[in-house]
């Protein structure tokens, strides 16, 4: 009896913890997901609500400060996504693991005018990954499309910049919403 009790004792303690609540999906992949899907709806403010839970879940993670830049960057907050792009690169600046910070700091950069920066952060985001480097040539052939090919087109001037950076943080959300899918 005594057994049966302290089997059921190592059950009742074991089990909450081998599978968590809501289809089995830990309180940070919730969150995260929850941002996700506020993102993709442009719900920003509850996106950024959800971004934080996931950051305050996994501290030690750069994804959760990733995808809260890209969520200020949406919203026009350069100041706040250039922070969280920061807290990121702290946490993990290599290439090869932390491009979504270079990528994401390459628009930031764009967005405020200063091309070498941008170039540099998105050449590190690049060179981290195969992934990346196709999607910058899309973004990049977008843009082309859009102005031309014209060599007159000026590729510093604020416009191209803009649509340029618009585009690579289209490629960015698409690629964290629908990963390799929307190729």
């Amino acid at each position: 009896m005594i057994r049966r009790l302290a089997a059921l004792a190592v059950l009742v303690l074991v089990l909450p913890a081998a599978f968590p609540a809501q289809g089995g999906q830990s309180a940070a992949t919730q969150a995260m997901n929850g941002g996700k899907e506020h993102l993709r709806r442009d719900e920003y403010e509850m996106a950024l609500k959800s971004f934080g839970r996931y950051a305050e879940l996994k501290p030690d993670q750069s994804h959760p400060y990733d995808l809260r830049a890209c969520t200020y960057l949406r919203m026009g907050n350069l100041d706040l996504a250039l922070q969280d792009i920061a807290e990121s690169q702290k946490i993990d600046s290599s290439e090869q693991t932390g491009y979504a910070a270079y990528w994401l700091k390459g628009v930031a950069l764009l967005i405020q005018g200063d091309q070498q920066n941008a170039n540099a952060a998105l050449a590190a985001a690049t060179r981290g990954s195969e992934v990346a480097a196709r999607r910058y040539a899309r973004a990049q052939q977008n843009a082309d499309t859009i102005f031309g090919k014209d060599e007159a087109v000026d590729k510093s001037g604020e416009p191209y910049r803009q649509k340029l950076a618009e585009l690579l943080l289209d490629e960015y959300v698409d690629y964290e919403l629908f990963g390799e899918q929307k190729q």
